[in-house]
């Protein structure tokens, strides 16, 4: 990532961007992603007017970018990161893998700071994989937020170019739902209860009732590590080891744990 976004520096189409890995401890309960990604909203928005000691430039992030680890974008697909989101883009949209799912709303999408609070965040209590998306779909819905799917570009051609978003983990569409069906730890098992709670619970589950703990940082840049100079002697990319803790008093807390695998 630190290559495709320095391009855009490069370009003067971004001033300066900041990566921010959030990753869960190893609490034996599963993977939530959309908690995960409001740490992360929450901890660049804190840091968004903060100056650093080594230099007095303001940290200054305007837009947001929700970025599934394991994914690479193109090249071609720069505009897209460094256009102020308006109303939110889709990134990942122009992936054929999931082009042709309406309901597909995950893997890379950007967000202003406005939306991102006017919708309260992801939600919090969707534990393993599958259906925070969704939830949030519902939420731009539900406040009338149009989201922007871009177009694959006019320049891209897929029989000589790389993928538009190469996945690291190397696993199609139908490799994946096969992996999640013998693998039901990994699995939210109790996505369809979670959305039918969408209506009553999407103003206070989110951002306005995250509760989490930082455990560790770690300067993943090694330009500013080793005495060089990053982005004028600040780094610019962040690993975040976070207690995502329990959801108070919610009833998916009880089905969170990585044994939990069956929903009656």
């Amino acid at each position: 990532m630190h290559t495709f976004l320095q391009a855009q520096v490069a370009k003067g189409t971004m001033s300066d961007y900041h990566i921010y890995i959030v990753e869960q401890s190893n609490d034996n309960r599963k993977f939530n992603r959309g908690k995960l990604l409001n740490i992360g909203f929450d901890i660049a928005r804190k840091n968004k007017c903060r100056k650093t000691k080594a230099n007095t430039k303001l940290v200054n992030h305007d837009v947001f970018i929700f970025h599934d680890v394991d994914l690479l974008p193109s090249d071609v697909l720069g505009s897209y990161y460094t256009q102020f989101p308006s109303v939110p883009i889709h990134i990942a949209r122009v992936w054929d893998r999931y082009s042709n799912n309406p309901k597909y709303f995950g893997g890379i999408v950007s967000f202003s700071e406005s939306d991102m609070k006017r919708i309260n965040g992801y939600p919090n209590t969707f534990w393993g994989w599958g259906g925070e998306d969704d939830e949030m779909q519902l939420r731009c819905e539900k406040l009338g937020i149009k989201w922007e799917k871009p177009q694959v570009p006019r320049n891209y051609n897929s029989a000589t170019s790389a993928p538009l978003i190469t996945d690291l983990e190397q696993m199609d569409l139908k490799e994946k739902l096969s992996f999640l069906r013998q693998n039901k730890k990994w699995k939210c098992m109790v996505k369809w209860e979670a959305l039918e709670e969408h209506e009553t619970t999407w103003r206070r589950n989110g951002l306005a009732d995250l509760n989490y703990s930082v455990l560790k940082m770690t300067d993943l840049d090694e330009r500013v590590k080793n005495g060089g100079g990053g982005s004028g002697g600040r780094s610019r990319a962040t690993k975040i080891t976070v207690d995502v803790k329990l959801n108070a008093n919610h009833w998916a807390n009880e089905k969170c744990s990585m044994d939990y695998v069956y929903s009656g």
